[in-house]
């Protein structure tokens, strides 16, 4: 048995006469739920077929107080890492309460994990995206469509993105806007404005709640342009 091994095994062992499981407990015991893995595979699969399939939709998993939900959920986690998803694992509590959408969407986009990549999610994925790619070009194709159903603050964003390449400080502040930090209209119209694209944008007034949805729906395209499979948030 090699050394990294042995050590991991330990982990694994004071994890569980812990109670808390970590990753090295749950690649030794695994989910112990075939059933619930079988159901997350068909919507990991499901992910993967759109958007030609049904909208995959999610899973619920109940059970009392230490009874393994927290076991699963870290084995479910490791599960969508391996096959190429972005994952995210939000605790709910008073601090993030489930009513409260923007404080969900920080505290997914804070806990993302990209597969293979140990830094800011938000940063990762941004930084994958390459802008002369098919997948980008459908993402800019949905984020710019007559009907697309997030504000219009995700196109300008995405185009001031790309046209200011060279402009570090701004696009990382449009990085920070995805991840749910403010950035005013002033700015955002004097960009376009300077781009010459000012007449294409109309922003107007939108309610934090709406933006924080619709950042959800972003962001998961974001990630798939970036070349991930998905995003999957355990709740």
């Amino acid at each position: 048995m090699s050394a990294d091994l042995l050590v991991a095994r330990r982990r694994a062992l004071e994890a569980l006469r812990a109670g808390v499981p970590n990753r090295d407990a749950v690649a030794v015991l695994g989910s112990m739920q075939q059933g619930i893995e079988d159901r997350f595979s068909e919507l990991l699969g499901a992910i993967r077929a759109l958007p030609d399939g049904p909208a995959p939709g999610g899973m619920m998993i109940g059970g009392g107080f230490g009874t393994g939900k927290s076991h699963v959920l870290e084995h479910l986690a490791h599960l969508a890492l391996s096959q190429g998803f972005v994952v995210s694992q939000v605790v709910i509590s008073k601090e993030t309460p489930l009513q409260d959408v923007a404080k969900v969407f920080r505290a997914a986009i804070d806990a993302a994990k990209v597969p293979g990549r140990p830094g800011s999610a938000i940063d990762e994925i941004a930084a994958g995206v390459q802008v002369d790619s098919p997948l980008y070009a459908e993402l800019y194709r949905w984020a710019h469509q007559d009907q697309v159903p997030v504000d219009s603050r995700f196109a300008a964003t995405l185009f001031l993105h790309e046209y200011g390449l060279g402009d570090e400080e701004f696009a990382d502040r449009i990085v920070r806007f995805w991840a749910g930090d403010p950035l005013p209209v002033a700015d955002l119209r004097r960009r376009l404005k300077e781009a010459g694209a000012a007449a294409t944008y109309r922003l107007g007034a939108i309610k934090e709640r709406d933006l924080s949805r619709q950042r959800f729906r972003f962001v998961s395209r974001l990630i798939q342009a970036g070349g991930h499979a998905g995003w999957v948030v355990l709740l």
